[in-house]
């Protein structure tokens, strides 16, 4: 649920905007007199709170030999600290938007028999005064809240980032409405004709140079993604590192991948399989881990020649925009990569609908998920889901119980334990159980919870109070059943002093199946831990779940290691390692955890649709 403080924020801006109508301060003022009541912040309505699914999950771990190999995303349709205020009047623009699909709005405004007369004069003056011929998106790029006064605040929805460091607005965006829709898409689909006829070689080449440009801005990058979703600086860069390595394995493999697949040779005939692009693809990606998310898709969709809209999470709304911008000078011509800001379910569900999307690729929540899914249901459109996890990890009794318990602590708690494919169930051997444990709190000892932009810094806040809260609701719920808190005292007391999102780890003992911490995805820095006798016993408990992304195995025997796995019901099945999606195989969620894949060659076939050619010679 947004932030209400956030919600009256903005809404008192626009009473002290010289450059708001008379009408807007007007509903502002009604807002602030009846939902507010008078301003009271824990009175938010519900009626808001239902039209919103602000409500923040997912991110991603790894082990420091492999973080950023891929850990990834969750959270629900826009997740993160954030507020999207929906106006009643008025078209809005899409940050870095092309301009001539916001003149393309005001026309559909004053076209529109609904508009009200004072909301078309407004779209003519626009249309009269400003600039629409400039190539140069609109930036709307703040630090602090004074900055509201340059935002549209007829926009159909101001879209606040709110800092899970410091609880401040950071970010500002004016989010599209349904107005912008026909100019957005028609964009997309006129770009489409053009760069689906360029050659791949054309196309990697783009892509080549813009993963330079990328691999170059690493750092800069990497302190947007901190002061955004709070990871701590010392393992942002790395992340757009990490994504520059696999957009170029994806650029290695696309010449094979997307050729043409000859048919079985008979004389005087010719037969083969074409891959071609689909059309304008819809990119909806998480704030967790937002380059290597988007990364997955974004280079298969370019290479197979599709235009793509780009709806990154309201908590990193940045990252789309830079990627636009690399790209653009990297070569990439116009119209083909858009952003298109959104912060409400109602207005993306209804791009969704729209019949020039040709497929869509969804990272966050279940929920999420679900609701995208269910809004595409009218037609038959590819819909690829990367979702949420409760990922188990198995630590048999024959392993060096000092190092298994690093490598676990780390694939729990590293970026705050908010990533899909975190270790989030612990299941330990009888034979080491105690031993472990005593282990881990060593392995705790070493962190500091703290600053994010501090170097030293290895935990950072969670995204947003929200999440902090939930977080302690599955610890409170598995103390209340009978677990045992294990973290060490004092160690991170600095830490959780800085501010309600700073959220320790928690190394919980004694857990059992009916625990929240157990059964539903924490996406918190949490190690709960259970007791098994067999490998049996530990099998069929991994496998007691919704969720299906990945689980792996701790052992010396590897091969009986390879063994167990065989029966483990994930998309990604380890041995001795964790939260590591390699881009040379599927990246692929079972049961509630997705549907469809990315990366390796399998992660090209969302992207583009089959065409046979049979051709017979002429009869002479």
């Amino acid at each position: 649920m947004p932030n209400p403080g956030n919600v009256i924020g903005g809404h008192k801006a626009n009473l002290h905007n010289p450059n708001t109508s008379e009408e807007s301060k007007q509903r502002s003022k009604e807002i602030l007199d009846s939902e507010f009541d008078g301003g009271d912040t824990a009175k938010y309505s519900s009626a808001h709170q239902e039209k919103h699914y602000t409500n923040p999950s997912h991110v991603t771990a790894g082990n420091n030999s492999s973080h950023y190999s891929g850990s990834t995303h969750s959270g629900n349709l826009h997740s993160g600290s954030t507020h999207s205020s929906t106006h009643a009047h008025g078209s809005s623009t899409a940050h870095g938007a092309n301009p001539g699909n916001v003149a393309g709005g005001l026309k559909a405004t004053i076209s529109n028999p609904n508009t009200s007369d004072e909301a078309k004069e407004r779209a003519k003056e626009r249309l009269e005064h400003d600039d629409f011929t400039s190539r140069v998106p609109r930036r709307h790029l703040f630090n602090s809240p004074k900055h509201l006064n340059n935002i549209n605040t007829m926009a159909a929805e101001i879209i606040n980032t709110i800092s899970p460091i410091t609880g401040e607005i950071i970010q500002t965006r004016n989010g599209v409405s349904d107005a912008d829709f026909d100019g957005i898409l028609a964009t997309a689909t006129e770009a489409f004709k053009k760069f689906s006829k360029t050659s791949l070689e054309y196309r990697q080449g783009i892509v080549k140079k813009a993963l330079e440009i990328l691999l170059s801005k690493a750092d800069e990058l990497g302190k947007e993604i901190t002061e955004q979703m709070g990871r701590p600086i010392a393992y942002t860069p790395g992340e757009v590192k990490t994504a520059v390595m696999r957009g170029e394995y994806l650029l290695k493999i696309s010449t094979e991948v997307l050729a043409d697949t000859p048919g079985e040779p008979q004389d005087g005939f010719k037969r083969f399989i074409r891959k071609e692009a689909l059309g304008p693809i819809l990119v909806v990606f998480a704030w967790n881990y937002p380059y290597l998310i988007l990364i997955n898709s974004l280079v298969p969709a370019l290479l197979a020649g599709n235009t793509l809209l780009l709806k990154p999470s309201p908590q990193t709304p940045t990252i789309s925009e830079r990627m636009v911008e690399i790209f653009k000078q990297a070569g990439l011509e116009d119209g083909v990569l858009q952003t298109v800001h959104c912060g409400n379910v109602q207005t993306l569900e209804k791009l969704v609908k729209r019949p020039e999307i040709r497929s869509i690729a969804f990272t966050g929540s279940v929920a999420g998920g679900i609701a995208v899914q269910t809004a595409a249901a009218s037609r038959v459109v590819p819909v690829g889901l990367e979702l949420g996890g409760n990922d188990p990890a198995y630590v048999r009794a024959d392993v060096d119980i000092a190092w298994a318990a690093g490598e676990i602590v780390d694939g729990a708690v590293f970026n705050s334990g908010q990533s899909c494919c975190s270790i989030e169930r612990v299941y330990v051997h009888e034979d080491i159980y105690e031993q472990f444990l005593k282990e881990v709190v060593k392995v705790l000892e070493g962190y500091k919870l703290g600053d994010p932009m501090d170097p030293k810094t290895q935990l950072g806040p969670v995204v947003s109070e929200k999440s902090a809260e939930a977080i302690r609701k599955h610890v409170e719920d598995a103390v209340a059943k009978g677990a045992e808190r294990m973290t060490p005292e004092g160690v991170f007391d600095a830490g959780v002093a800085m501010g309600k999102t700073f959220v320790r780890p928690e190394l919980l003992a004694n857990c059992t199946s009916e625990m929240m911490v157990m059964k539903d995805e924490t996406f918190g820095p949490i190690i709960p831990v259970q007791k098994v006798s067999s490998d049996e016993e530990a099998i069929a408990l991994m496998n007691d779940s919704e969720f299906g992304l990945t689980a792996s195995v701790w052992t010396k025997d590897v091969a009986k290691g390879e063994e167990l796995i065989e029966s483990i019901e994930a998309g990604t099945v380890f041995v001795n390692r964790c939260d590591y999606p390699s881009p040379d195989l599927a990246w692929v969620g079972w049961k509630n955890s997705g549907r469809g894949q990315t990366l390796s060659k399998f992660g090209f076939d969302a992207f583009v649709r089959l065409k046979s050619f049979h051709v017979k010679n002429y009869p002479k």
